[in-house]
């Protein structure tokens, strides 16, 4: 898997870690890791489709599994027993009764109308339209590792380190010639080679510039 999904995955696992959960996951039927089939979770587009989200869309009002049947005209789904039977055998029995003391869904309906999340003040994603380069720029946006020519002028030369932007800019104003401007940038990008670096290479004796 590319370092990227396995980032973004990361930041949502923090995510999920650190805040609350009005909405008691733990009753999502698709892609929990306490539902699974042969030691996988389970996910079927066609009942996510028809709205079945949650442990309680199984269930009747007494708490009890609906028959294959009463599922199938409920939901109108056209229903295998042996698929609905193998789904209902995965929840856990503590699970099954700890969904019929929750019978109410009240607010866990509203996690399919609402999509957003408040990510910080002035940011808010919609976890369901947001594309992957939307997330991507965010990471970039957020980096913050400082480039190793400022910090070496932060050490050297506070005063260019910390007008480092005008500095950039002014490389265009300073002059039109385009030498002139290629050894101002590798002046102020600290790449610029002199004998030191020569004589390191083994290319001359001589370390005085």
């Amino acid at each position: 898997m590319p370092l990227f999904y396995l980032e973004l995955l990361d930041h949502f696992q923090e995510l999920r870690s650190n805040y609350e959960d009005a909405l008691k996951r733990e009753f999502i039927l698709w892609n929990n890791r306490d539902i699974t089939i042969e030691n996988k979770s389970v996910f079927w587009k066609a009942w996510r489709d028809r709205n079945v989200l949650f442990v309680q869309d199984l269930l009747n009002n007494q708490g009890n599994y609906l028959s294959p049947q009463e599922f199938s005209d409920k939901y109108n789904i056209k229903v295998n027993f042996l698929q609905y039977y193998q789904i209902t055998s995965a929840i856990p029995a503590y699970l099954k009764s700890y969904a019929s003391a929750h019978m109410d869904l009240g607010d866990l309906n509203s996690i399919c109308e609402n999509f957003d999340f408040q990510l910080s003040k002035d940011i808010t994603l919609n976890l369901k339209k947001t594309l992957c380069k939307q997330f991507y720029k965010l990471f970039v946006e957020e980096i913050k590792i400082e480039p190793t020519a400022i910090k070496a002028w932060r050490k050297n030369c506070p005063e260019v380190a910390d007008n480092w932007v005008n500095c950039i800019q002014n490389n265009y104003k300073i002059t039109r010639d385009n030498k002139l401007r290629q050894f101002y940038f590798k002046l102020l990008h600290r790449i610029l080679v002199t004998n030191k670096e020569l004589n390191r290479f083994g290319i001359t004796d001589c370390v005085k510039c």
